[in-house]
C-alpha cells in the first residue's frame, strides 16, 4: 500500500514539474536573480508571507516568486502525509525557512521524530528535473523542517 502511495505522489509531483508556472509574485522590485520559487501543490494553501497575508490562486501547479531568505510561510494544510499516508487539515500552521536565490522549492508534508512538518526539495531554476523517479525525487531532498507551532497545542493537524 505504501509503495503504491509513494508512486501516486511520485507521479503527481512529475505531473506538477512539467505544468509549473509563474503565477503569484509578492515584490516585483526584487530581481529574479535574488528570488525563489515556491509551489504549495500536495501540501495546502500558502495564506501569509513574513506575518502579511496573501491570497494566491496558485492551484496545483503555480508557484510564487518571493524574495530569497529566510521567510516564514503560514500555510492551511489539506493533505496527506506521505510517510503514513494520513491526511491532515490545519489553519494557521507557519513553517519558517531560508530559501535560497535562483531555486525552486516542493514539498512534502511529513511526520519525522514524533513531529510534523515539510520535506523540501529544491532544484536550480534552469535545471529540468524528472520526478517520475523516487530516486531522482530523493537527490533533491533539502532538509526535514518541522512547523513551528503545531506541538504548542494551540494548533492541531486532524
Amino acid at each position: 500500500m505504501r509503495k503504491i502511495f509513494v508512486l501516486c505522489v511520485t507521479c503527481i509531483l512529475f505531473v506538477l514539474s512539467c505544468t509549473i508556472s509563474e503565477k503569484a509574485v509578492f515584490d516585483e522590485s526584487v530581481p529574479i536573480e535574488d528570488s525563489a520559487w515556491v509551489t504549495q501543490g500536495g501540501v495546502g494553501k500558502i495564506v501569509g508571507y513574513n506575518g502579511i497575508s496573501v491570497d494566491w490562486n496558485l492551484g496545483m501547479t503555480g508557484m510564487a516568486r518571493i524574495p530569497a531568505g529566510d521567510t516564514v510561510l503560514e500555510w492551511n494544510i489539506d493533505g496527506t502525509v506521505t510517510n503514513t499516508a494520513r491526511p491532515v487539515k490545519g489553519e494557521g500552521i507557519l513553517f519558517r525557512y531560508n530559501f535560497h536565490p535562483q531555486k525552486k522549492y516542493f514539498f512534502r508534508i511529513m511526520r519525522k521524530n514524533n513531529a510534523y512538518g515539510l520535506d523540501v526539495h529544491s532544484y536550480n531554476f534552469d535545471e529540468e528535473v524528472s520526478l517520475l523517479s523516487n530516486e531522482e525525487f530523493e537527490m533533491h531532498f533539502v532538509d526535514f523542517v518541522p512547523f513551528l507551532n503545531v506541538e504548542s497545542g494551540t494548533t492541531v493537524l486532524n
